[in-house]
């Protein structure tokens, strides 16, 4: 007796959400850039916490944490390379080798701009951070607080608390999401366009045991865009 053939991946999935806004942070500490795609890989999004400001005493990192200041520069990719933007208006290119003089002027301390070593040296923790508007809506925050690769905009409710321990995949890149994120004394700070709010991280503590978002694994690198679907599961195809 024949049997109808089984459904292909595709059929059995459906669509979770649609990428809102994509983010990277070339200097670790200072703030992103929006982009309309990104290039996701094993060690990390490409360009993504691409340089760190250290101490020029003892090399220990100097980072928003620490420094609040950090979050008062940016940092932005173009054509010729990462540049940095400080508060006063002033640019230096990173691979200027008097970006390190800039920087200790403007700090009021000795400081110098290194390259990662390899992609993803410098990251806290996972690769990938991923946030959805669900989570960022419901309390009106501000992504910037936050500091996210991925902004993804939820097709049926719920958030991306419930994607830990699954896999997901945006076009052909595939994530696995690892656990939740756990916030620091980050989320307080001030920089321009938003004001201290010194009281919420106490608050993240007591209402979501400081998780705001979700850490992820890349099991399968490539790009990403701006309006990509995003599926639980893995592409139509694998195994």
């Amino acid at each position: 007796m024949s049997t109808s053939p089984a459904p292909a991946l595709s059929a059995a999935r459906s669509i979770a959400g649609t990428v809102a806004e994509l983010w990277r942070y070339p200097v670790k500490g200072m703030q992103g850039e929006r982009v309309a795609g990104l290039t996701v890989a094993v060690g990390g999004v490409h360009g993504d916490r691409h340089h760190l400001v250290v101490a020029a005493a003892d090399g220990k990192p100097v980072t928003a944490a620490r420094d609040p200041r950090m979050l008062e520069a940016a940092a932005v990719t173009r054509d010729t390379g990462i540049w940095l933007r400080l508060p006063t208006g002033a640019e230096v290119a990173a691979d200027d080798p008097r970006a390190g003089d800039r920087l200790s002027a403007w700090l009021q301390r000795d400081v110098r701009l290194v390259a990662a070593p390899a992609p993803g040296a410098y990251l806290d923790d996972s690769p990938v951070h991923l946030v959805s508007t669900a989570t960022l809506d419901a309390d009106g925050w501000d992504r910037r607080r936050f500091r996210p690769n991925l902004v993804v905009d939820l097709r049926d409710g719920g958030t991306e608390d419930a994607w830990v321990g699954e896999e997901v995949s945006v076009e052909d890149v595939v994530l696995r999401i690892v656990k939740p994120t756990v916030r620091c004394t980050v989320v307080n700070q001030a920089q321009p366009g938003l004001a201290a709010e010194p009281d919420l991280l106490p608050r993240l503590r007591r209402t979501r045991d400081s998780r705001v978002g979700v850490y992820a694994e890349v099991l399968r690198p490539g790009p990403v865009r701006v309006g990509d679907p995003v599926h639980l599961g893995r592409p139509a195809g694998d195994r």
